[in-house]
C-alpha cells in the first residue's frame, strides 16, 4: 500500500505522517527520500517513534480522520495503515 500511495506525489513531495504510531511507515517514506512530519496523540508513541524513525480507539477514528481532512493541503493525499483486529 505504501508504494501505491508513493506513486502518487511527486518526488520529495511532504508527507504528514498523522498519528504516526511507532514510525515505521515514517521510517519507510524517509528512507525513500520524502521529507516526513511524524505526529501522534500518545506521547509514548511520539517517544517510540523518535527512537524508531492500534494507537487509536475506534470510537474516535472518525473524529481524528476529519481533522487530518481538515489539515489537508489542496490536492493533497491521504494514506493510513492499520493493524487488523484478531476476530
Amino acid at each position: 500500500m505504501r508504494e501505491k500511495f508513493l506513486q502518487q506525489l511527486h518526488s520529495n513531495a511532504y508527507i504528514l505522517d498523522f498519528g504516526c504510531g511507532s514510525g515505521r511507515d515514517s521510517k519507510y517514506f524517509i528512507e525513500k527520500g520524502y521529507r516526513v512530519k511524524a505526529i501522534d496523540g500518545s506521547i509514548e508513541m511520539c517517544k517510540l517513534a523518535s527512537k524508531y524513525i492500534k494507537h487509536v480507539e475506534k470510537e474516535n477514528l472518525s473524529g481524528i480522520l476529519n481533522k487530518m481532512i481538515n489539515a489537508l493541503k489542496v490536492n493533497g493525499i491521504i494514506y493510513t495503515s492499520f493493524k487488523k483486529e484478531n476476530s
